[in-house]
């Protein structure tokens, strides 16, 4: 298995193990979206939610393929929901 099904899963038990709630919105080989209790995950995590993103992307890049990256979704969501996207993304950065 080559997709982001490999780190979701992974999340999953990572947010589990913290008991954060969490809602899974696609589990499948194009793309995992995960929205998680922001405030929730901050308290559990003591304000390391963006070297935890950080973590996630790089985790993604080498556990899944080079063609995967870890975001947060911003667009849409609310406040308190940290939506996660996991998924093949054009990295212009890198053009």
């Amino acid at each position: 298995m080559e997709d982001g099904r490999v780190l979701g899963g992974y999340i999953e038990m990572l947010l589990q193990m913290l008991q954060v709630p969490y809602e899974i919105k696609a589990f499948n080989e194009e793309e995992v979206i995960y929205d998680i209790d922001y405030k929730k995950f901050e308290r559990m995590t003591q304000y390391l939610v963006p070297a935890y993103l950080a973590l996630f992307y790089g985790m993604c890049r080498t556990l899944v393929n080079a063609e995967w990256f870890c975001w947060r979704e911003t667009e849409g969501v609310s406040d308190d929901i940290l939506r996660l996207k996991i998924g093949k993304k054009i990295d212009f950065r890198c053009l």
